[in-house]
């Protein structure tokens, strides 16, 4: 009897150790946040549940990742799912108020995901949120969402009054000016992708994001980014937007998350390259389709509590980025004929300076050879 107990007992323990291998909840938590995001984390009091029909664990090769699907049969939290003119649901980790970024702080932030939807509906599956002065969220402020017309795109809500309805003072309703950038179709995001960036939150012209997505930059904002709010916190995961249509043929909705770090040290959070990046012109400048739309929430009764910003913000203008390598050269070496090498620099002078020190590096002997052969503007057709 008392082996069968002992083996019993055994098992049991083994079983418990398994288990708390594969709890995505923890996975998320430990291996899955990173930086300051481990730490300052917690898991959003709105929440769908029941939380085993919602995370898993899923691995690729030696990644590991974690899974959140919603569907409507998780429902979503009572006010979400009941709220006034809309309906809502989400499974998403929020930064705790008494960590929340101060106005003018900067942070550095990475986040690996990929995204499957069958809703054809919209959502969100990241958001800084502009914070009040104790910390608590108030207000979206940059946002990842994708929408029911297959795009994924990133928002920059530059947010002039904050209103809250008598009936519903626990949501608030915007009005404000959207920057809304497209990072591509739902089916670009199908494999994983990483969208890194910098931000400083700021209501002068100290402000700034810097958005790559994968290793490529493709916006760069200067200027007040934050009219109303005394700060930022995030959410990372999950949010579908049902609206308030009959929830037949709701297809679900899944998301995979393998990294989300962020931190004020960039070194920790980004590679060198993104780290060492300094716009010397803080000009706003943009690689992608974007429009810009002023829009005020719907308002479906009275008002009891407005807040407002000090300033209007200015409109933030954006450009194509200017290309820094407008020059080519073809430096040569008189006495090694077999030595050719294009080089490109932002003026011809800089190019010239850059290839003819890799041609005295190749030919340190016949380094006084070396010259300048041929030089153009880059265009499409010599580039």
């Amino acid at each position: 009897m008392k082996k069968i107990l002992t083996v019993f007992f055994i098992t049991l323990f083994l079983c418990n150790i398994s288990y708390s291998k594969d709890n995505p909840l923890k996975i998320f938590k430990k291996e899955i946040l990173g930086g300051d995001a481990k730490k300052h984390m917690k898991q959003s009091l709105r929440q769908s549940k029941p939380l085993k029909k919602i995370l898993s664990v899923v691995k690729d090769e030696n990644d590991k990742a974690v899974n959140i699907q919603l569907d409507v049969k998780t429902k979503g939290h009572t006010k979400d799912w009941n709220r006034k003119g809309e309906r809502n649901q989400r499974w998403e980790f929020d930064t705790q108020k008494e960590h929340a970024l101060k106005i003018n702080e900067t942070v550095y932030g990475t986040y690996t995901f990929k995204l499957k939807d069958e809703s054809n509906l919209g959502g969100s599956i990241f958001q800084s949120v502009g914070t009040d002065k104790t910390g608590s969220p108030m207000l979206p402020s940059q946002q990842i969402q994708y929408w029911d017309d297959g795009n994924v795109v990133w928002k920059t809500n530059i947010v002039d009054e904050v209103f809250y309805f008598c009936d519903d003072m626990e949501n608030s309703n915007f009005q404000k000016t959207d920057y809304t950038f497209y990072l591509g179709t739902k089916n670009a995001f199908k494999d994983y992708r990483t969208i890194s960036f910098k931000m400083v939150p700021s209501d002068t012209e100290k402000g700034e994001t810097i958005v790559w997505l994968d290793d490529k930059k493709v916006m760069e904002a200067y200027g007040t980014n934050m009219s109303v709010g005394h700060g930022i916190g995030f959410k990372i995961g999950l949010y579908r937007w049902l609206e308030q249509k009959s929830l037949k043929g709701i297809g679900p909705t899944s998301l995979s998350i393998k990294n989300f770090s962020y931190g004020d040290k960039c070194e920790e959070i980004l590679d060198s390259k993104k780290c060492s990046y300094k716009s010397s012109s803080r000009n706003s400048t943009t690689t992608l389709k974007y429009s810009t739309k002023k829009r005020r929430d719907k308002e479906h009764g009275k008002i009891c509590k407005t807040v407002q910003g000090k300033v209007p913000p200015k409109t933030i203008k954006f450009s194509e980025p200017e290309n820094n390598e407008k020059f080519m050269v073809i430096i040569k070496n008189k006495k090694n004929p077999k030595y050719m090498i294009k080089i490109k620099g932002p003026t011809k002078e800089e190019a010239s300076k850059k290839g003819l020190k890799n041609c005295k590096e190749k030919n340190p002997n016949l380094s006084s050879d070396c010259y300048v052969h041929y030089s153009t503007i880059v265009n499409d057709f010599n580039s």
